[in-house]
């Protein structure tokens, strides 16, 4: 039961980074390109390690330090706690914010509000292994979490609601890294379609 709660607060916890990060970005929300993809931490090291950071590995006390270290356009003015790491990143018209979150000694979940195209990540961590589609009260397209399992990590991205159509380019609005967690054994999840109209998930959701 907790796991299938922590898989329905998911879209919602990026969907409310996002809305924290629309004024720092001015309402500016445009696909990340590679010198974003460098920029915001992601071409550190190979997925599900990200910023020099790997999921239930990484010591917390080293976590900012690798920030710093990993992510460039980092705003180094955060105020941490023994529990999380916050913290956002600016490159132009692009904005980045998360959490990194602690877990005996270790950091635990990572997450990411970072718009970028599905592509990256399928190119990065291959094909989806499942997915999770949410209602929506307005136009019957809710959002729709993709799922990775890859080396002991879940790796979610979130496709914001009212999308219609999931393509090479659909903007993934979020990205969550979540160690020895797994999704696709629920039977609230799926197995992914493709690229298909954004109705064949709702229907299958």
């Amino acid at each position: 039961m907790f796991r299938i709660v922590r898989l329905l607060l998911f879209p919602l916890l990026i969907i409310t980074l996002i809305l924290c990060s629309a004024v720092p970005a001015l309402g500016k929300r445009a696909t990340i390109d590679v010198p974003a993809w460098h920029a915001f931490g992601f071409a550190a090291c190979a997925l599900p390690c990200w910023a020099g950071i790997t999921p239930g590995e990484t010591s917390f006390d080293k976590a900012f330090d690798l920030l710093v270290q990993h992510v460039p356009s980092l705003n180094t003015q955060v105020l941490m706690s023994g529990a999380q790491i916050p913290f956002s990143a600016n490159l132009a018209d692009q904005y980045a914010s998360g959490f990194l979150y602690y877990n005996q000694g270790e950091v635990g979940n990572i997450r990411l509000s970072v718009q970028l195209p599905l592509i990256q990540l399928i190119e990065r961590l291959g094909t989806p292994s499942c997915y999770f589609s949410g209602e929506s009260s307005y136009d019957g397209l809710g959002s729709l979490t993709i799922y990775w399992e890859l080396d002991g990590v879940l790796i979610a991205g979130l496709i914001s609601q009212g999308t219609e159509d999931v393509q090479p380019t659909t903007p993934v609005d979020g990205v969550a890294f979540s160690p020895d967690e797994s999704a696709c054994d629920l039977a609230e999840t799926h197995p992914w379609l493709g690229f298909a109209p954004r109705w064949r998930y709702q229907r299958h959701g």
